[in-house]
């Protein structure tokens, strides 16, 4: 993933095989994760807290009303530091895999097609507006896959956003992104930070590097 964040946002990378790995589904909320260093670990979705960014994923892992699907079967996470114009930047993907069903991204996938459907109009003001704030929101479905994206590069929404979420990093975030995609069995969740994450594409192919891996 390190080369894949070069290519599209320039720079230095490095994965962080000791952030990066993938895990098993044991039972009881508990993964048997294995590093890319090597080791390996029992780890529960409400611990993972790769590079101090307070469970990204544990929001996705759990259905409307809590744990309400069963938990993904497969995990694989995939955390990228590089510097670009003596910048710290990170790029961080999540991806899950079920072999149940519902689950889910089969949920989210529904959700977004109905949306689609029938809020056509809905969406496009949506996306008009947080343009005229100079941020993006994408939402949509193509080729049986559904996603959603948000980019800011807006001061003060990142400034709010670092308050709500009690994230407090050692170094100033200029612009960040989030991108999730899912369909019936897999949910992938890419997070840039100080990179311009701000296209479909772009978070496309950061989710394809972990998408092997489920």
């Amino acid at each position: 993933m390190a080369s894949t964040a070069q290519s599209l946002f320039g720079g230095s990378w490095s994965l962080d095989k000791n952030k990066s790995g993938t895990g098993v589904y044991i039972g009881n909320g508990k993964y048997r994760f294995t590093f890319l260093n090597g080791s390996t670990e029992i780890i529960s979705l409400s611990q993972w807290n790769p590079n101090g960014f307070t469970s990204f994923g544990s929001s996705f892992f759990s259905g409307p009303g809590g744990l309400y699907y069963q938990p993904p079967s497969k995990i694989a996470v995939a955390v990228a530091k590089g510097n670009v114009n003596g910048q710290p930047t990170y790029v961080i993907v999540f991806g899950e895999y079920w072999n149940t069903s519902p689950n889910l991204a089969s949920y989210l996938y529904n959700q977004t097609e109905q949306l689609v459907s029938t809020g056509s109009q809905f969406l496009q003001l949506i996306e008009s507006q947080a343009a005229a704030n100079g941020e993006t929101i994408k939402i949509g479905t193509s080729g049986g896959l559904g996603y959603f994206l948000v980019y800011t590069a807006n001061p003060s929404t990142i400034q709010e956003a670092e308050f709500l979420s009690g994230i407090s990093p050692n170094y100033t975030i200029s612009q960040t992104g989030i991108y999730v995609q899912y369909n019936s069995n897999t949910l992938i969740g890419v997070i840039g930070i100080n990179v311009p994450l701000n296209s479909v594409s772009a978070g496309q192919t950061l989710a394809a590097d972990v998408q092997s891996s489920l």
